[in-house]
């Protein structure tokens, strides 16, 4: 007979099955996409795209993506395209639009007056 197992113990068993079952999607997406890419012609992969509707993008990230990803104020999306990987990133400016704002209706001056 087995000693009875802990709450605790319970809930880590899950998380980590949880996690498991996360990483293998996740790479079961990126071999998707790579074999979507492989599957062109030479000259016709772009190593950007979507699998299942998720973006997708490997080719080497630059400066102007990875910044587009995570601070883009000119963009309304709070999720944009990784600039490298699978899935998207959090648009950092629309996530702190409403608080600066709010910041530059409201500037506080100190020692005026």
């Amino acid at each position: 007979m087995s000693p009875a197992r802990s709450p605790a113990y319970s809930r880590t068993m899950t998380n980590e099955r949880t996690m498991n079952l996360v990483l293998v999607a996740v790479g079961a997406l990126a071999g998707a996409a790579v074999a979507k890419e492989l599957g062109k012609a030479g000259e016709d992969r772009t190593w950007h795209g979507r699998i299942l509707g998720l973006p997708y993008d490997f080719r080497p990230p630059t400066p102007a993506r990875v910044r587009a990803e995570f601070w883009d104020p000119d963009n309304e999306a709070l999720f944009t395209p990784h600039s490298f990987g699978i899935g998207y990133g959090v648009n950092l400016a629309r996530l702190l639009r409403p608080a600066l704002t709010e910041r530059s209706e409201h500037p506080e001056h100190p020692g005026a007056e």
